[in-house]
């Protein structure tokens, strides 16, 4: 065996270990990323919105509030939002003495859905599939969308346990066939170098999304979100209201402000 080819079999292992990584990442990603699909839209499209508006006022009234001489209004605007609230929760020392007893008694105070493992045939048809489609393993921008499409449509079937859904999409992607090349040169080496390169970053990248679902702020109102329905409430409606509720008197205080500091409008 010629130097070239001990190198490209020793990059082809690089390759299918990267490769192992990715599907593992995009696993937990897309069970990640299915408890907070039920409510993503509305969030992202009413609520979030709301929030960063509600921001923008409260900002403005601290700043009117120095030009009236408030020196402690001159630092950063402290954040009052129904969406800050929900993910930092002030629990009373008798919420806190309520919940340790739940807990002491058996009684379930953790409200959001466990994920079950899936199966390994299904963990290889994910696997398959996604070393072929996902996205970010093109640089080309018709190729990008397309594979996107395909990519999406596996995450959701693999969240949903679908095998049968994995096996279609895996037979139209040709999924599950050899990525090692037939030619032994040195356009190969670089080849399964440039693939590795791409598969590290996107490892990356894919394992800080996956961290992000997992502990930061959104697995907060992911908790928030599934206690409220099974409360019977509908937390996103919920912050809606009150995100408009609270947006309305920051713009009455604001505009209170603004005619304080130059006057009335009509003088």
């Amino acid at each position: 065996m010629s130097d070239v080819q001990q190198e490209i079999v020793r990059l082809g292992q690089q390759v299918s270990e990267l490769e192992d990584g990715l599907a593992r990442v995009c696993q937990e990603y897309a069970d990640a990323y299915s408890l907070i699909e039920p409510f993503a839209e509305q969030f992202s499209s009413e609520v979030l919105p709301r929030h960063k508006k509600l921001l923008v006022v409260q900002r403005e009234i601290a700043d009117l509030n120095a030009m009236l001489g408030d020196d402690e209004a001159k630092g950063a605007a402290d954040a009052l939002s129904p969406l800050l609230e929900a993910l930092n929760p002030d629990m009373s020392v008798s919420a806190q003495f309520e919940r340790a007893q739940k807990i002491k008694a058996g009684e379930k105070v953790h409200f959001t859905p466990k994920i079950d493992e899936a199966p390994t045939e299904m963990q290889e048809l994910f696997r398959a599939i996604v070393i072929q489609v996902h996205p970010k393993l093109t640089n080309v921008e018709e190729e990008r969308i397309r594979h996107e499409r395909t990519y999406d449509r596996a995450r959701r079937a693999y969240a949903r346990r679908d095998g049968e859904d994995l096996k279609r999409l895996a037979q139209s992607v040709n999924a599950g066939g050899s990525a090692m090349p037939a030619v032994a040169d040195q356009t190969t080496v670089d080849m399964l170098r440039n693939r590795i390169r791409k598969l590290e970053v996107i490892n990356r990248q894919m394992e800080a999304r996956v961290y992000e679902l997992q502990y930061g702020d959104i697995s907060k109102l992911r908790d928030a979100y599934y206690e409220a329905k099974a409360g019977g409430r509908n937390l996103m409606n919920e912050l809606v209201i009150s995100l408009k509720a609270e947006r309305k008197k920051a713009r009455a205080e604001r505009d209170r402000l603004r005619e304080k500091v130059y006057g009335s409008q009509d003088a």
